[in-house]
């Protein structure tokens, strides 16, 4: 399975950031880098309240507390990714179990924050391997090819050693 940040999470979060009455408490700007404790705060409080409280969140965050503003981007970025992993963990067409292997791809920062996430849950025990840059150049050319390997369509060439 692959995880990438292209799915709803990234709309979502844009969104948020700049459409909602959380855009003050953002700047209208992404986390910078990432925040581990908030990032967890984050998940956890989606987890426990549901996604749209732990938005609110944010804001309270944001009017109440001395949190700075990359903080409370990443207590968002938590709360939205935290929410994506449990629907992924929970999903019956999905059907992940605790052993499933898969691949995080995307932006260097959301993988950076997917890895965090994904390490601090007891549920994910299978491989989970973090893409870098150069490797996702070439990922969709290589599960295509694997693909059609699998069905028969291309043979494997074997180059004989000299």
């Amino acid at each position: 399975m692959c995880i990438r940040d292209r799915q709803l999470a990234g709309e979502l979060l844009h969104v948020i950031t700049h459409n909602t009455i959380l855009a003050d408490s953002l700047d209208s700007d992404f986390a910078g880098e990432v925040d581990p404790e908030m990032l967890l705060a984050g998940a956890r409080s989606a987890g426990s309240i549901g996604l749209g409280r732990a938005c609110f969140m944010v804001r309270t965050l944001g009017q109440f507390t001395i949190y700075e503003r990359n903080a409370r981007a990443n207590f968002l970025l938590g709360a939205v990714l935290g929410a994506d992993l449990l629907t992924l963990k929970n999903s019956s067409a999905i059907r992940m179990n605790p052993g499933t292997q898969f691949v995080i791809t995307g932006k260097p920062l959301l993988r950076e924050a997917l890895a965090v996430l994904v390490s601090d849950d007891d549920f994910f025990s299978g491989k989970v391997t973090v893409t870098s840059s150069e490797q996702q150049e070439h990922l969709a050319g290589c599960g295509a090819i694997a693909v059609a390997r699998e069905r028969g369509l291309v043979q494997t060439l074997k180059v004989a050693q000299a």
